[in-house]
């Protein structure tokens, strides 16, 4: 893109190597921290909506939480990445579950429960250190505030008002799914390639910090309303 504009815009490659699919400007792959800017974003449009307070301490929302009962922790340092939480990614409860599999064993509830029973690593706002549980926090204050799932909050204030039809949960059982569209990924086993499936049991931790799918196209349309095009003209735009 160059502004506002596509300049470039295709597929490399195959999508599903076994089916001989190439992969298109359509095809939906995880963007990974890319669900982050989303995140944001329906914070912020919380924020515009008076639901939510960019200084509101945690303590707000998740009352009994340990971490939260330092009040000078807030819903800004969260998405500065200076809240000094550490990345859940890191925690000794979770190495080793990718061998499991086992979705029922981490729900969003017990993410969050992890993440509130750890110390910070520095006092809020002292210092920058990026961690995925800052963002798995601010999924779970859309649910607190809105009652609805965080995919849901997503779907109503971000993906349906700009057409976003190619991004959602990364979910097995979501409808993109299953639709043809998303890209097979792979990773190596031995000297060959083995399907690589994004199991259920990843999805509590990343709801918020790196679960959505999205495509090219989407992506670009999402980047149009970022500079500052209205949800109207992002919806009839082409492409």
């Amino acid at each position: 893109m160059r502004g506002q504009h596509v300049l470039v815009s295709r597929g490399y490659g195959l999508a599903d190597r076994a089916a001989g699919l190439s992969a298109t400007d359509s095809t939906i792959y995880p963007v990974g921290s890319l669900s982050k800017q989303f995140t944001a974003a329906a914070i912020m449009r919380l924020v515009e909506d008076g639901r939510v307070k960019l200084d509101d301490p945690l303590a707000r929302y998740f009352p009994g939480m340990a971490l939260a009962r330092d009040t000078t922790l807030r819903i800004e340092h969260l998405l500065r990445q200076t809240s000094g939480i550490e990345a859940w990614d890191d925690y000794p409860e979770l190495q080793g579950i990718e061998a499991t599999r086992d979705s029922g064993q981490f729900p969003p509830s017990r993410i969050i429960q992890l993440i509130g029973a750890r110390p910070v690593l520095f006092a809020p706002g002292a210092w920058w250190s990026y961690s995925n549980a800052n963002f798995t926090l601010l999924a779970g204050v859309i649910e607190r505030v809105t009652g609805l799932t965080y995919d849901q909050y997503l779907q109503q204030s971000l993906l349906v008002p700009l057409h976003l039809r190619s991004t959602a949960s990364c979910s097995p059982q979501d409808p993109l799914a299953t639709d043809g569209r998303r890209a097979v990924g792979y990773h190596v086993v031995a000297d060959s390639l083995a399907v690589r499936v994004m199991f259920a049991y990843v999805e509590p931790g990343m709801r918020g910090a790196g679960g959505l799918c999205s495509s090219a196209q989407d992506l670009a349309r999402r980047m149009r309303a970022l500079i500052g095009r209205t949800e109207s003209q992002v919806a009839n735009d082409d492409g």
